[in-house]
């Protein structure tokens, strides 16, 4: 069973209080740890803090930034410590905004 790393809390207070100033107020947060990302099929899947995997379609106009840089989707990796905003559309969970870390 592998385990989920822990985000340092400076790491998580700066990624919560982007998520402020950038997410929608419709939109819906989740963190944890990527454990996909499909370019083909244009999703990512993560794992949660309760172990949960979810799967999100991404779509280009999907903010992604990595150590607060500017990145697309395809930079994205397995094992990165992400927080994702994404919005219901029709029944399927869509990310918005991918911020993520790396050690």
């Amino acid at each position: 069973m592998s385990r989920i790393p822990k985000m340092s809390a400076p790491g998580v207070l700066a990624l919560a209080l982007l998520l402020l100033l950038i997410a929608p107020l419709s939109a819906k947060d989740v963190a944890g740890v990527l454990t996909s990302v499909d370019p083909y099929y244009h999703s990512v899947t993560l794992i949660g803090a309760f172990g949960d995997a979810r799967t999100f379609r991404t779509r280009a106009d999907t903010q992604v930034v990595i150590d607060g840089e500017k990145r697309s989707t395809g930079e994205l990796r397995a094992r990165d410590r992400v927080v994702l905003v994404y919005e219901l559309e029709a029944d399927e969970m869509v990310a918005t905004v991918i911020l993520a870390t790396r050690e």
